[in-house]
């Protein structure tokens, strides 16, 4: 009972989000702005795996069908990781999920990121700290992220996902769905701190990979959807829309 109050207190937050953060999606701070400029410029990564934030260095390269969880430094501004969400804008629709709630463990913060399999681009994009307070950029620098499909063999590796799931497990992502969109805005998943694994979309009986929307049958918006499939921590969620 606890979780599952602790999973409806998630939903309630992204519900709220939802409304407050889609006009965040194709624009990125400004450089100029007064956002904290707690910055490192060296190469993104240690030896460990842990990624410094804020940090202009080296993107993570990550590549199509890769999920990965991410190990941060927290930065010297976030209190409590409760207060802020990750989100990365102007994704270009290559992330299963691109913005969600943190995991915080012994002063490291987590973010766990899901590549559709589907997406075929190169793309440079940032992954961002947004304050829950007044929905504004925390700071002006972010984590350079890139995805490229010609990364394979190079990709970044340091997969931190069993670091999350004693204190995460149970969180599985939530679900926003709107058939009068088109098939790529429909359905917007948020993640609640344990990562997006598979999604399986069944329209009307009709089963395909929810992120790949090109798959989709042509008539789905006319279908009762119902979305079946897990988080990072092998932990199932079913929801009919």
């Amino acid at each position: 009972m606890q979780n599952q109050k602790k999973i409806w207190g998630s939903a309630i937050v992204f519900a709220v989000l939802v409304v407050c953060t889609l006009s965040f999606q194709n624009c990125a701070p400004s450089s100029s702005g007064s956002a904290s400029s707690d910055n490192n410029n060296s190469n993104s990564t240690d030896s460990s795996g842990i990624l410094s934030y804020p940090n202009s260095g080296t993107p993570v390269v990550l590549v199509p069908g890769q999920a990965v969880t991410l190990k941060l430094q927290k930065p010297s501004y976030m209190g409590s990781a409760a207060d802020y969400i990750w989100m990365v804008p102007g994704d270009d629709y290559a992330l299963a999920s691109y913005y969600g709630l943190f995991t915080e463990i012994n002063g490291y913060i987590y973010v766990s990121l899901t590549v559709k399999a589907s997406y075929s681009s190169a793309k440079n994009m940032r992954l961002y700290i947004l304050k829950m307070s007044d929905y504004s950029y925390a700071d002006t620098t972010g984590l350079g992220i890139r995805v490229d499909s010609s990364a394979y063999g190079s990709h970044y590796s340091a997969d931190m996902a069993t670091e999350i799931c004693d204190s995460r497990g149970s969180y599985v992502p939530t679900f926003i769905y709107d058939p009068s969109k088109s098939a790529a805005d429909a359905l917007i998943v948020f993640d609640n701190g344990a990562g997006v694994g598979s999604l399986e979309c069944s329209f009307g009986g009709t089963s395909v990979d929810c992120l790949n929307t090109p798959a989709w049958p042509s008539d789905w918006a006319s279908k009762k959807l119902t979305i079946s499939g897990y988080n990072r921590c092998g932990t199932s969620t079913s929801r009919t829309f």
